[in-house]
């Protein structure tokens, strides 16, 4: 499963769903408390047969709230229940800062734990939207494999 999808429903419910990958949307209103979130690092799970699909990552979880004292128990709420609900996983600590321009306190968090990657299970109507000529993604490809490719000079 990707971070994404293990992260939102546990924290969403934490916030009233205002989690947010690196970002928060402009068109999103800002209202406190939220949580965006980003991947720091990763490590890759390989074998002598290639990737694995597998890999350990890094994330910080910052956490935006009006007031200290609430942004420090809900950081306490997020790693707990990321420690209870995601196995194996590794707490690497908490940053206290204050953000100038919005006004509002945040605890950056650390968190490490393992990720499956889905890149080979895009949905057909996906791929659909990128054709060629007009032409869906999975028929241009057929054509493409069916044609004779140029020779070199």
């Amino acid at each position: 499963m990707i971070a994404g999808e293990r992260l939102y429903p546990l924290l969403g419910m934490l916030v009233d769903g205002r989690v947010y990958p690196m970002i928060v949307p402009e068109s999103v209103s800002q209202s406190c408390p939220y949580i965006v979130w980003q991947i720091i690092s990763s490590q890759p799970e390989t074998t002598y047969d290639g990737d694995t699909g597998h890999e350990w990552i890094r994330i910080q979880i910052d956490i935006y709230h009006d007031n200290y004292d609430e942004c420090v128990q809900l950081s306490h709420d997020v790693v707990g229940i990321l420690d209870r609900n995601i196995q194996p996983s590794l707490y690497d600590g908490t940053q206290q800062l204050y953000d100038h321009e919005t006004k509002l306190f945040r605890q950056s968090i650390d968190f490490e734990f393992g990720q499956t990657n889905k890149p080979n299970q895009l949905k057909i109507e996906t791929l659909q939207l990128f054709g060629v000529n007009g032409k869906p993604f999975l028929a241009s490809i057929e054509k493409l494999a069916n044609e004779d490719l140029p020779e070199n000079e």
